[in-house]
């Protein structure tokens, strides 16, 4: 039985603030966390299995001990499960294992290589396909988790060494892929390096926050007390409704026909797209359009784009209705030459 030297546990937790809440559920997105192991090849670690999945929460953490496992596999598929094809065996850094010609784990009596997990030889010929060695945990109930599967195929009379780094990558992912090997992300990656404890505490714990409207990651050495980067970054612009000074009158007869244009161009791009006329800020009617949207029809779920538009990708949408409007003039849905002003958070920015 192997016997693990003694090390401090590993903890991230991620909160989130409140006004991200609702964007977040509206995704369905699950708090995705990965762990980094160096290989020969890729000295400076890679990570390459989904190691934890949670469902939303205002604050999630995720928490390892230092004690490894070895395992191997056959099946090596991106999007897919790695299914064993071995039994566990808890390693030590340092230890010597072998694959015997049965296809089990053994120890060698003799060291290895210090800090690595080594594969000493490979005896076991799975019908001349060769193996992939996977690096597990193993958790507080004792059970084991897969968190990286080895690249490479070892053939019989192979050897190979592996060093799990006490580094974790986050993300938010739009379903539970807990087990899968993955080789994209659905939002961008939070990452820090647990092997030294954060230098502001002395704790092996951080904490990390992901704001939707950057799309960025905010790593904290102790528990934030206000998320202050919260009001400081982007934020989405979501799908407030936008509104348009016309600059001829569109008569009464012909308003139902000019707000069906505008809805079915804009429909093929957009969802839930509704257009009328209204007297917010003109004061006078048929010359001013209130347009509400959805995400584009193109968004993936997951993605920021389903949930919302920062500024610059607001533009598009604003470009694409000046552009109905002007089509719709020149087929005589609005009067002729009419361009149309957009008016947003009192300020007017005219397209002509």
């Amino acid at each position: 039985m192997t016997t693990f030297s003694a090390s401090p546990n590993r903890t991230i937790t991620c909160i989130e603030p409140e006004t991200e809440a609702a964007k977040i559920l509206a995704n369905k997105w699950y708090w995705t966390v990965a762990k980094t192991v160096a290989t020969e090849g890729s000295p400076d670690g890679e990570s390459n299995i989904i190691w934890r999945a949670q469902g939303f929460a205002p604050e999630m953490d995720v928490t390892w001990k230092t004690q490894y496992a070895l395992n191997w596999t056959t099946n090596l598929q991106t999007g897919a499960e790695v299914k064993l094809g071995g039994l566990w065996v808890a390693a030590n850094k340092g230890e010597v294992w072998n694959v015997n010609n049965l296809g089990y784990l053994e120890k060698e009596s003799d060291a290895g290589l210090p800090g690595w997990l080594n594969i000493g030889n490979v005896d076991y010929d799975y019908g001349g396909v060769g193996i992939h060695i996977v690096v597990g945990l193993v958790s507080d109930d004792k059970n084991f988790e897969k968190v990286f599967v080895d690249p490479v195929s070892l053939f019989k009379n192979s050897n190979a060494r592996y060093q799990p780094l006490e580094k974790a990558q986050w993300w938010f992912e739009g379903e539970d892929k807990t087990g899968q090997v993955y080789s994209s992300t659905m939002t961008s990656i939070g990452e820090v390096d647990l092997t030294n404890p954060a230098p502001a505490t002395g704790n092996y714990a951080w904490w990390t926050t992901y704001l939707t409207g950057d799309g960025t990651w905010y790593n904290y050495q102790q528990p934030p007390m206000t998320l202050k980067h919260t009001s400081a970054t982007k934020e989405l612009v979501g799908f407030n409704p936008v509104f348009v000074s016309l600059s001829k009158t569109v008569g009464k007869e012909f308003r139902q026909a000019a707000t069906k244009w505008v809805k079915t161009r804009l429909g093929k791009i957009y969802n839930n797209v509704s257009v009328e006329f209204t007297l917010v800020y003109t004061k006078q009617n048929g010359k001013e359009l209130k347009v509400t949207y959805g995400s584009k029809k193109s968004a993936v779920p997951g993605t920021r784009q389903y949930i919302g538009f920062t500024l610059d990708e607001k533009d598009e949408f604003d470009q694409d209705l000046l552009n109905a409007i002007s089509d719709g003039a020149d087929d005589e849905h609005f009067p002729r030459g009419e361009t149309g002003t957009i008016i947003l958070l009192n300020k007017v920015n005219g397209f002509h």
